[in-house]
């Protein structure tokens, strides 16, 4: 399976990532369950939302930096997901709470490992 985060259709601003095996994608959903005194459940389900995590290591300083742009303003993002002749486009924001990647892969100053976590909207 093959990951590529892209801003738009042009090469120019795509990044292909490759996750470490417990990469994860989530399907959740907003909703609101209330039990009436008789028992009766009644559900209400406002909407869905995926969400996708993916631990990244040995990325280069030149894609860390662009991925880090991305999450300080906010970009609007198209995640392409490649399975054989298949691929989902999702589209998605950072979640992350703090940058993506922070940290260096050691012992190399020139590559970095981080965690990108992805929200559709």
């Amino acid at each position: 399976m093959t990951f590529r985060l892209s801003l738009g259709p042009s090469s120019a601003t795509e990044i292909t990532v490759y996750p470490e095996w417990d990469y994860g994608f989530q399907t959740n959903q907003t909703r609101s369950d209330m039990r009436t005194p008789s028992g009766k459940l009644y559900q209400y389900n406002f909407g869905s939302y995926q969400t996708f995590d993916l631990e990244l290591k040995f990325v280069p300083s030149s894609e860390a930096v662009v991925v880090n742009s991305w999450f300080d303003t906010n970009t609007k993002l198209l995640f392409f997901v490649t399975s054989g002749t298949a691929t989902e486009v999702h589209s998605v924001v950072m979640m992350n709470d703090e940058s993506p990647f922070n940290q260096f892969e050691e012992p190399n100053e020139s590559l970095w490992k981080g965690k990108i976590e992805l929200g559709t909207y």
